[in-house]
């Protein structure tokens, strides 16, 4: 190739690789702190926010509501080490920490490895809860996130709108004052006849402790004006499509309830709060002070469950369940670590006698109340070992993707993982062992003499 050709050819591959760069940069950025944090979020300059305080001790303050009003991802610093904290600042005390309004349907706003905290030296920071959802369709994701020390309702999300699916995944809610997630008609004079029906409530491998005063799901109740001529109106039950509730662990509430449609209300025929199926499986039910209210879904799935309704344990009654016909339901008392006040580690102690469906220990299968991250929770499930001729994995996560490399960063290969013990074949050599779970990757050495 001619030199000078050669020349205008690096030079216009340096040009596009800081094109790409650029570009690339324009999607995230990192806040040590609160600095532009707000302004940055309301003004939609970036579609991911990384949350990577300098150390445990420094905190988000959020002055006012953010509104959201595009899809946007809020998220800890992977390999952090702790989950950053985001309060409101008591002075000023936002209605909820994030508002989301005008955004298309369709739209996904996701957070993930962040604490919520509604105190700020004993005094409340926050006057109600994390999200408010006012626009059509919305996608809520929430993992690995904690929520605590809501004295009010809503401490996760309060929902006036349609169409959306709310997920909940390895999420933490404890000492909180009640309906962790409401559904509820807008009281709004333009929309006298709206009913909100959102779409799937899917919660799993969460735990919810210590919650006081009303309930963990509220489907909310009003009337509607169903003759615009007569202003005549009757009352009606938001609605979600399908709600599933899969190895989590209820403990502690001493309200009305854990779900509660109100009553079977109906609006224009029968309406049934869940369209089609509620799911509740694998899952703890321990120290309630109420029964479930279940009668306005249309099809119930009560698999592999342990249900201890009153305060003390083997006072557990079944009787108000038995028209569901629960499967699988389970009389041993779960015996957890540590209910402790402000530890609230759920672990099951005697988890080989609930077992659940899928051969697992019935309730939320993580440790609780920890500030590890990501890296180290990890660590903590992977183990990477060796013997003359094996690279040996162990693993307590289904799902993960191992990738091995040899000395020079060459990919050797990859494969995936489920749990249990994998052994992999290897010649006499170092290795670098890759384990990738949900986006996140820790690197183990691996030496075979």
């Amino acid at each position: 190739m001619n030199k000078k050709i050669y020349t205008l050819f690096k030079k216009a591959l340096l040009v596009v690789f800081f094109a790409i760069s650029s570009l690339t940069s324009m999607h995230a950025q990192e806040y040590a702190d609160s600095t532009g944090l707000v302004n940055d979020i309301v003004a939609g300059t970036y579609e991911e926010y990384i949350l990577a305080p300098k150390s445990v001790k420094d905190t988000f303050f959020i002055s006012k509501s953010i509104t959201l009003n595009k899809s946007v991802i809020i998220r800890a610093k992977a390999g952090l080490g702790f989950k950053p904290v985001l309060v409101g600042n008591n002075a000023k005390n936002p209605s909820y920490l994030f508002q989301v309004k005008d955004v298309l349907s369709g739209a996904d706003i996701t957070l993930r490895g962040v604490n919520i905290s509604n105190k700020i030296r004993g005094a409340k920071s926050i006057s109600n809860g994390t999200f408010t959802i006012l626009s059509e369709g919305v996608n809520l994701n929430v993992k690995d996130c904690e929520f605590y020390d809501f004295p009010g309702y809503n401490a996760v999300a309060k929902i006036f709108n349609s169409g959306g699916n709310i997920t909940l995944d390895s999420v933490l809610v404890y000492n909180c004052g009640g309906k962790i997630i409401q559904v509820n008609y807008k009281d709004d004079a333009s929309t006298p006849n709206y009913v909100p029906l959102i779409g799937d409530l899917t919660v799993k491998n969460s735990t919810f402790a210590k919650i006081y005063g009303r309930m963990f799901l509220e489907l909310g109740a009003g009337n509607v004006v169903i003759d615009p001529v007569t202003m005549t109106s009757a009352p009606f039950n938001a609605g979600a499509n399908n709600i599933f509730i899969d190895h989590c662990t209820f403990y502690g509430f001493e309200g009305v309830g854990v779900l509660n449609s109100k009553k079977g209300y109906t609006f224009a025929g029968t309406q049934a709060a869940v369209k089609q199926k509620l799911s509740i499986t694998n899952s703890i039910f321990s120290k309630m002070d109420k029964n479930m209210d279940m009668d306005s879904a249309s099809v119930f799935v009560l698999d592999h469950n342990y249900f201890d309704f009153g305060r003390n344990l083997g006072t557990s009654t079944l009787e108000d369940l038995s028209k569901y016909n629960p499967t699988n339901t389970k009389t041993v008392g779960p015996l957890f670590a540590d209910t402790t006040n402000g530890k609230w580690n759920l672990t099951l102690t005697n988890k080989n006698l609930l077992i659940g469906s899928d051969s697992k220990p019935i309730g939320d299968p993580r440790w609780t109340k920890t500030s590890t991250g990501i890296k180290d929770f990890l660590k903590s499930k992977i183990t990477i070992y060796s013997d003359e001729n094996n690279i040996i994995v162990n693993s307590q996560l289904s799902e993960s993707t191992v990738s091995i490399f040899d000395y020079t960063g060459r990919l050797i290969r990859t494969l995936q993982l489920n749990s249990g013990t994998t052994r992999i074949p290897s010649a006499k050599g170092f290795y670098l062992v890759a384990i990738t779970n949900n986006n996140e990757r820790i690197v183990h050495k691996v030496l075979l003499k």
